[in-house]
């Protein structure tokens, strides 16, 4: 037999700032025999079935229970009441695209989770305000010629070497998950990797795209890829999430160039003018046949108030080409500290996890 409404009643609720609707039937069935199991009333034609979508009004609401209970308590026992209750509060129900409630878990749409770390970074993009006296930018005076080479970049003293200063910076992790009917092994080959080409993350409902994010090549780094178990009836499905972090200025790590070392070759300048001959690398290397040493490594020196020349007590900035900056203009016609940038994460594309 068809279930037949007998009754309907409705609530209205101010729940976490939002009006919560809700609606409560109960539908009669009367089965066949007294011995049919209540899953049998459950199937009665005319039932609203479990996630089934409603409108009342102008709102649509979902059953998000069925709760039937046995009416005849004498021995024909054949009459069910079910209890059907309806909500907009479907905070618990896994959606598609169109915000359905789904009934195979892969339909669910994906979630986009943002968060952000705090750490401290290096300094290589300041402002050059200007220099004073008798206290810092608010309370001193700033001195009557400004240093011509002081420019924009990293924070440096007077002379133009470079401090190591830093700030509180934010680094972005996005957080792709979605559920999946089986675990992909090859996920794992993406742990510690970074996008080899430009990545565009959607969030989308039925109105269409509601939040885009575009990250270029390099600045993505993959976390490890987790999954955790999620059962629906007796079928096992894996909710996998992929941890991204982002790193604005790339992942290709830059290394300040500086040392208390300088490489020597022929053609290198020298400190006091000219350049290095093959005869004075070669002289580093006394026990090598002359003309065979290519370059050499030598502690960077300084003449002390006294004219002695000692060696240099903290790392000197680099030029580039192993020399100390300010001597080899040729090769570092601005003097500006240089950095030397290595790629220390393997480049993959993301482009098959359909993020």
């Amino acid at each position: 037999m068809a279930a037949q409404l007998i009754s309907e009643n409705a609530s209205e609720t101010v729940k976490s700032g939002f009006v919560e609707l809700g609606v409560t039937q109960v539908w009669q069935v009367i089965l066949a025999n007294r011995s049919d199991p209540f899953t049998s009333a459950l199937s009665a034609s005319g039932l609203p079935a479990l996630q089934a979508s409603g409108t009342f009004g102008t709102a649509t609401l979902y059953v998000i229970s069925r709760v039937p209970t046995r009416v005849d308590e004498d021995a024909t026992g054949k009459k069910w009441n079910v209890t059907v209750s309806w909500s907009n509060a479907t905070e618990q129900f896994n959606r598609n695209q169109n915000g359905q409630p789904v009934s195979d878990p892969t339909d669910s749409v994906k979630q986009v989770d943002i968060q952000y770390l705090e750490y401290s970074e290096p300094i290589t993009n300041a402002t050059f305000e200007n220099v004073t006296e008798g206290g810092g930018f608010e309370d001193g005076t700033a001195i009557g010629t400004q240093p011509t080479w002081l420019d924009d970049g990293n924070v440096t003293v007077s002379t133009g070497e470079t401090v190591q200063a830093e700030r509180t910076a934010y680094r972005q992790v996005i957080t792709v998950s979605r559920i999946e009917s089986s675990w992909t092994s090859t996920y794992e080959d993406y742990t510690n990797t970074i996008n080899s080409a430009a990545l565009t993350i959607t969030e989308s409902d039925a109105g269409g795209v509601k939040a885009t994010y575009t990250f270029p090549a390099k600045t993505l780094r993959m976390k490890p890829i987790t999954k955790t178990p999620v059962w629906k009836d007796g079928s096992l499905y894996f909710r996998i999430s992929f941890p991204m972090e982002h790193k604005i200025d790339t992942w290709i790590h830059s290394e300040f160039d500086r040392s208390q070392s300088e490489r020597i070759f022929a053609g290198q300048k020298k400190p006091g003018g000219g350049t290095y001959s093959q005869a004075d690398v070669d002289k580093l290397y006394p026990d090598a046949t002359a003309g065979t040493v290519k370059f050499g490594i030598q502690t960077i020196t300084e003449k002390t108030s006294e004219g002695e020349t000692v060696a240099v007590g903290d790392p000197r900035p680099l030029d580039g080409y192993g020399a100390r900056l300010g001597v080899a203009a040729a090769t570092n016609v601005n003097g500006k500290s240089c950095f030397v940038n290595w790629s220390i994460f393997e480049e993959k594309s993301f482009a098959g996890l359909n993020l």
